[in-house]
């Protein structure tokens, strides 16, 4: 009898019979029970029925309602809970449990005259309302329980006709709303309450690529553009001079200085001048002011080949980035701003991020504590977590995706992470039973697992 033609737990007391009469070797049994093993894990995640390829997700607070749009430019919105499976949908009995599993979306709804959704974001105090972002430019602010916009505009009309969206990020301290564009180089502040742009952030000699909001401090902003630049912006200041600092890939800690740690950076702001030459006379003005002599400085690099991806950690101190070569930068955002000498590589041995097919790297940082947080990526069909106090390669590699990921999305309350990619597929990574509340029992239970060559671990 072939191990096809049996039940999984049949299998696996197939396999140990094997391992025990010395017919297989330590390398053929891991690989085979492995096989089977990740085979019966991915059957008890629920998987999320979607007919396009969703390109923005994000959960609510209560990790219970998770809002996607993809490229057609429709919204879904789909309940995570065992009341929101197909089972319970249909109302029938005797449904098989494939159906528990399975979720699809409660409602949907067109974007008007809009497709490629790059960005969807639940209203942080009530699922009621929720905002969407397009790459023609509009952008919406929904009533969920009509699902139709109330209002719509385009923040970048008056600024270049064409203009694009290439991301879009609510804060959930202050409630604002940062837009940029890939064609443009401003980054646009927008009141979701009328749809017009409070105040612009200029400073980028290219187009936006992502922006991301500090989760410590309702003011703190940092951009990362094409021009490979990492920006962190106060917002209380507008144009140019809202520039803290412009972070800087070879700029080093500097020995024995200590600086006053304030949560929206003013100690990262640079306000002295330097000379470009000691040799020259010829001075260049601080990096925060950009409209010194009436023309653009030269800005210092952040990364190679452009910025397309940011993530701040939970506790604000640290800001991870990726750069369009693939490399994973993080920075220390409590001290003086530096690059911290950590490197990130695949599983491999290449560099951890991928391009991405829409523009941005899928970046997400999870854990509690400084030594058990999670940086999340991913690497083609692959979702990695890195560990973001020792870097190095993966200590978590899940797989199941059938194309290239394009978005993760974290469940806090959880512990949790919800993907999707080009195969369609929504996918929900985690601890299955309810009783796992606390994200660092998960993080504690991902260790690497070490295999020597015909050596049992038991």
């Amino acid at each position: 009898m072939s191990l096809t033609e049996v039940e999984p737990s049949d299998q696996i007391q197939r396999l140990l019979s094997l391992r025990a009469e010395g017919r297989s070797n330590s390398v053929d049994f891991f690989h085979r029970v492995s096989k089977k093993r990740s085979r019966l894990e991915r059957q008890l995640y629920p998987r999320l029925h979607n007919d396009g390829i969703v390109l923005s997700m994000e959960v609510c607070a209560q990790g219970r309602y998770l809002l996607s749009g993809d490229k057609r430019g429709i919204i879904s919105i789909h309940d995570l809970s065992p009341w929101g499976s197909h089972k319970h949908l249909i109302h029938k009995k005797g449904v098989s449990d494939d159906s528990c599993k399975t979720h699809r979306p409660i409602q949907q709804a067109q974007a008007p005259r809009s497709t490629y959704i790059i960005s969807t974001q639940w209203y942080p105090e009530d699922t009621g309302m929720f905002f969407s972002a397009a790459r023609s430019g509009a952008f919406h602010v929904w009533d969920t329980n009509e699902m139709l916009p109330v209002l719509s505009a385009k923040p970048y009309q008056h600024e270049a006709v064409g203009a694009n969206l290439s991301c879009m990020q609510l804060s959930k301290l202050s409630h604002s709303i940062a837009v940029g564009s890939p064609q443009l180089g401003k980054i646009k502040l927008v009141d979701f309450r009328s749809g017009a742009s409070s105040h612009t952030l200029t400073g980028h000699s290219k187009g936006v690529v992502d922006v991301a909001w500090s989760p410590v401090s309702p003011y703190m902003l940092a951009s990362g553009g094409l021009d490979s630049c990492i920006m962190l912006w106060d917002i209380r200041k507008s144009g140019s001079l809202a520039c803290i600092t412009v972070l800087d890939i070879d700029r080093r800690d500097e020995a024995g200085v200590r600086r006053p740690f304030f949560f929206d950076g003013r100690h990262l702001r640079r306000s002295s001048t330097k000379r470009a030459d000691p040799k020259s006379k010829k001075v260049l003005p601080s990096p925060n002011n950009f409209q010194a002599n009436g023309k653009q400085q030269l800005l210092p690099l952040s990364h190679s080949g452009g910025v397309v991806g940011l993530s701040f950690d939970p506790s604000g101190n640290n800001l991870v980035s990726a750069g369009g070569n693939g490399e994973l930068s993080v920075w220390d955002l409590s001290g003086t701003g530096c690059r911290i000498p950590r490197r990130f590589v695949s599983v491999g041995g290449g560099r951890p991020a991928d391009p991405s097919l829409n523009g941005r790297v899928p970046l997400t940082i999870t854990g509690a504590l400084s030594e058990d947080m999670t940086i999340w990526t991913r690497h083609g069909s692959n979702l990695c977590g890195y560990s973001l106090e020792n870097g190095g390669k993966p200590t978590t590699v899940l797989k199941g995706h059938l194309g290239s990921i394009h978005t993760i999305a974290p469940i806090e309350v959880t512990g949790q992470l919800v993907s999707s990619g080009t195969d369609g597929l929504i996918l929900l990574w985690g601890p299955s039973s309810p009783s796992f509340k606390n994200p660092e029992v998960f993080h504690q239970r991902q260790s690497k697992r070490h295999l020597i060559y015909d050596v049992d671990d038991w």
